[in-house]
């Protein structure tokens, strides 16, 4: 056992999303030691970084169904009660309600989970810009894509993928009346974001401005 947990920390799998860029990446290193080697050694070092930004650790996810947990690793940038953003989605799930949001750099596991159990009740994606993720009119104006989720115990909860300056890409693997798990991996956003969730305003938040959250582990928010 202890020898399979030290692989896992060792040998951390890659996203799939990830290998076409390695793959690429990779050719072009190879191809490059033929043509002019000294062009090998960044292409060399960029598709190392590549097998670092996919990569897709394992994560435990608590069972308790009462928890609402981090959809995103990174920094927390913001927490605020606030009106439900106008046209995020067809139907408003709330009026009033707190919003998390998470920064996510180039440096972060961008692999994204689903913050709690429950069916997905509506997807909405939005073309927008490509402002620096960490700034708060990135959740207005730039690319995103906002799925409404309505948890077991009829909680709704609202996660929002943005692009950022760098990202150009916004991967959802989810689908209007699916049902999902806490913890669930469902998409990525390519090269550096962010993720906004919207919750109920009476629930208990957990987690401050600053903090560093890690997808599928961190505790944003219980229900009281």
């Amino acid at each position: 056992m202890k020898g399979y947990v030290l692989l896992r920390y060792f040998f951390v799998p890659i996203h799939r999303a990830g290998w076409i860029f390695i793959l690429l990446f990779l050719s072009l290193t190879t191809l490059t030691i033929f043509v002019w080697w000294p062009l090998s050694f960044p292409m060399g070092v960029i598709t190392l970084w590549c097998l670092y930004f996919f990569r897709d650790p394992h994560r435990v996810i608590s069972p308790e169904p009462a928890e609402i947990i981090a959809p995103a690793d990174g920094i927390v940038l913001g927490v605020s009660n606030v009106k439900f953003p106008p046209n995020l989605l067809d139907k408003q799930p709330f009026d009033e309600c707190t919003k998390i949001s998470i920064f996510m750099s180039i440096f972060n596991v961008h692999v994204n989970r689903s913050p709690a159990s429950g069916m997905v009740i509506d997807i909405k994606y939005h073309q927008g810009r490509f402002f620096n993720a960490a700034l708060d009119k990135a959740s207005q104006h730039n690319e995103r894509n906002a799925i409404w989720l309505r948890t077991k115990n009829n909680l709704d909860v609202v996660f929002v993928q943005i692009a950022g300056l760098v990202a150009r890409r916004i991967n959802c693997d989810l689908k209007v009346g699916q049902s999902v798990e806490k913890g669930q991996k469902y998409g990525i956003i390519k090269f550096g974001s962010r993720l906004d969730i919207y919750v109920p305003k009476n629930l208990k938040i957990n987690i401050l401005p600053g903090q560093t959250s890690i997808a599928g582990e961190t505790i944003l928010a219980n229900i009281t």
